[in-house]
């Protein structure tokens, strides 16, 4: 690998494309302490075909094409890409290694908290992935295409699952929905929120519905997701994470087979609806401060 030149002290992130190769100031799974920048940190499938595309400088020379890291905890597990002709707007890359463990989610969510919006190429696997994920509103800019986050959405529709939790098994429940939208896919049970509801209620009437089961216990935290719902709507999930003291036996509807796995299996199994990856990292965490 071409070693590269070393960043400016002040500029956040500073990366040099070498060799096909986007090679980044901050090392990998560290907050790029100067003394172990000689370990680099190398992208090797950072589909530089992006800067290419859009003719973007792919030199770091503060030219068009500029990059940020992408920081999970304290480690840095991608970047954020950005063009100085399009303020406000990013494209985010996931280092190799971090791939199919929800990083790419955690790049969405980190845009919409910060109200930025996506840069993709239209078609693109990263376009369908965000539009799956409440990126609403597309804008053609170019041969790009430009996505507002969720929290833009001009429509949301409301909805609520749960996610049973067993602490002494380290399992969750999760199913796989056998009806459409998302046919095929894990979820939490959940649904819609009806008139009157609150989202608790929804959830555990949607928890007993689908799977047959009940959970009266308070939740331990809740996370709101969200899924594209078409036509520049949104569906905002509120998801409630209810411990039980040990598995408990789901039954089998039209709507769903549940089933419990191991929290660390969860990862491994696809294709999980939006959002679901989520609370599942979410999940890991916390079993392992337990741990």
């Amino acid at each position: 690998m071409t070693r590269p030149e070393r960043p400016n002290r002040g500029m956040l992130g500073a990366v040099k494309v070498a060799d096909d190769e986007l090679v980044t100031g901050y090392p990998y799974g560290t907050l790029g302490r100067d003394e172990d920048y000689e370990s680099g940190f190398a992208f090797t499938d950072a589909r530089l075909e992006f800067a290419r595309e859009v003719g973007a400088d792919t030199t770091f020379d503060g030219g068009d094409l500029r990059f940020e890291p992408l920081f999970e905890g304290s480690r840095v597990v991608g970047v954020l890409a950005s063009l100085s002709t399009e303020p406000g707007a990013f494209t985010p890359f996931i280092a190799a290694g971090e791939r199919c463990r929800g990083v790419g989610a955690l790049a969405l969510e980190h845009l919409d908290a910060v109200d930025a919006d996506l840069l993709a190429l239209p078609g693109s696997p990263l376009e369908t992935y965000a539009t799956q994920r409440g990126f609403t509103s597309p804008t053609r800019i170019g041969r790009l295409v430009r996505l507002a986050p969720p929290r833009r959405a001009q429509r949301a529709i409301h909805g609520a699952s749960i996610a049973l939790v067993c602490p002494n098994a380290y399992s969750v429940l999760l199913g796989r929905r056998m009806l459409e939208p998302l046919k095929d896919h894990l979820a939490f049970p959940g649904g819609k929120v009806e008139p009157g509801e609150s989202a608790l209620e929804a959830a555990r009437r949607e928890l007993f519905e689908e799977v047959g089961l009940r959970a009266e216990r308070p939740p331990s935290f809740e996370t709101r997701v969200y899924g594209g719902a078409g036509e520049g709507a949104v569906f905002a999930l509120d998801c409630f994470v209810i411990p039980v003291d040990e598995p408990m036996v789901p039954v089998a509807s039209p709507e769903m087979e549940a089933f419990w796995v191991h929290v660390d299996e969860s990862p491994k199994l696809r294709p999980m609806a939006p959002g679901t990856q989520r609370v599942l990292r979410r999940l890991r965490k916390r079993f392992s401060s337990l741990a």
